[in-house]
């Protein structure tokens, strides 16, 4: 790192006490999965308790200071210190891009005027790239605080903006208001794309893992791969033993996903018993492996192994993309996935389909409620609608009862 940087290795930054786990006010409330799942529309507004799992970052806050002036940085950085946060200082703002680049810290206090760059310049470059887009900014100036000014940082993405000195108790209050706001959004955004039972990404958000790999194997010309497994007959579990217990299939089935998951591997829960995972700049040795190990390794599992020991299967249906047609998107790759899985499924129990090794000329077609690829021409339901003179279709208006 330049030698404008200090404090830099996250390994020689002073911590403080924990933070603990922090109190949120949430409009949705979701119970606790084995007392009954997801409350049933039930809208409260109280506090929970919630600890985030999130191993890119540490407990302690980590606030990196931007500033040329290294007296009064050395000062910010004790406060910051004694407060119980990690601290770190760049001179610089191409010093500074770069760690918050590499350790995106929680908040970052910005000087107006480096020596390279403006505090604005600084402010637009990280809130343009998406690693650092969601970091609370708030500047600092030696200078007048004049509405020109105040209008630029806000207009740049700044959170808020503190004058020179700053005092301890006002730096340290309103970081905790941005760390906080940062921290409820950080919430929101686990909750829209987060999977609540398992962890894993949610529907929406694998889409967006799948036509990001996608676009990623059409510019690097790489070979790419989606796995769809499907527990088998997970239905017939709920039936018999409960949905408590196929709840705990589920799960069990989940973490075995989640200890594949790796920047070039990225899975997700679609649809009750259905996982999806990605898998970027691979073989088809690789790829078959992969859900073969899934496969072999759920199946041995033993529930109530002191009882009545049980054991269940999933099948993987694994479709290739080799970054070569520039019209292929993320539905046609789900739809490769659907084929190879319905025929994995169509064989048998725990089973595994390569959609490459199907007879392109006879492939099966899939029913319309096994798909896990997505209807773009989805054509209009009549549901909501009633006839109208002439053959044209006008929304139904409410039914008024008849009075007794």
């Amino acid at each position: 790192m330049s030698q404008n940087v200090r404090r830099d290795a996250p390994d020689r930054m002073t911590t403080g006490s924990s933070q603990g786990v922090i109190l949120l006010g949430f409009v949705f409330y979701l119970s606790d999965m084995n007392n009954g799942g997801v409350a049933s529309g039930e809208i409260r507004g109280r506090l929970m308790d919630l600890e985030f799992n999130d191993t890119s970052r540490d407990d302690h806050s980590l606030i990196l200071v931007i500033d040329r002036d290294q007296e009064g940085c050395e000062q910010t950085l004790r406060v910051l210190q004694d407060a119980g946060y990690r601290a770190t200082w760049a001179e610089d703002g191409a010093a500074g891009i770069n760690i918050a680049e590499k350790y995106r810290p929680n908040a970052v206090l910005l000087d107006l005027n480096l020596a390279d760059m403006s505090g604005l310049a600084v402010c637009k470059d990280l809130k343009s790239k998406l690693l650092t887009a969601d970091i609370p900014i708030l500047f600092m100036t030696g200078n007048p605080r004049t509405d020109d000014i105040v209008q630029h940082c806000f207009d740049a993405g700044g959170h808020d903006l503190l004058s020179k000195p700053i005092s301890r108790v006002e730096l340290l209050g309103r970081l905790r208001v941005a760390l906080q706001e940062q921290t409820l959004r950080d919430a929101y955004r686990r909750l829209a794309i987060l999977d609540p039972l398992t962890g894993l990404a949610n529907r929406r958000q694998f889409f967006l893992y799948l036509t990001e790999a996608v676009m990623a194997a059409k510019r690097n010309r790489t070979e790419t791969f989606l796995i769809l497994a499907d527990i088998d007959n997970l239905a017939l579990v709920n039936e018999k033993y409960g949905h408590e217990f196929g709840d705990e299939v589920i799960l069990t089935f989940a973490r075995l996903v989640k200890r594949i998951q790796t920047n070039s591997c990225r899975a997700g829960r679609i649809g009750g018993e259905e996982f999806a995972i990605v898998l970027t700049d691979s073989t088809p040795d690789r790829a078959i492996a992969l859900a073969e190990r899934l496969r072999q390794t759920f199946a041995s599992v033993a529930f109530d192994a002191r009882s009545q020991p049980k054991h269940f299967y999933a099948g993987f249906g694994v479709a290739r993309f080799d970054g070569a047609d520039d019209a292929f998107n993320a539905d046609i790759f789900m739809l490769h996935a659907d084929i190879a899985l319905f025929v994995a499924k169509d064989v048998g129990r725990g089973r595994v389909v390569g959609h490459w090794t199907l007879d392109p000329n006879s492939l099966p077609i899939v029913a319309p409620h096994k798909r896990h690829a997505r209807i773009r021409d989805r054509r209009r339901t009549q549901r909501s609608f009633i006839a109208a003179p002439g053959g044209e279709s006008a929304e139904a208006s409410p039914v008024t009862p008849k009075q007794s």
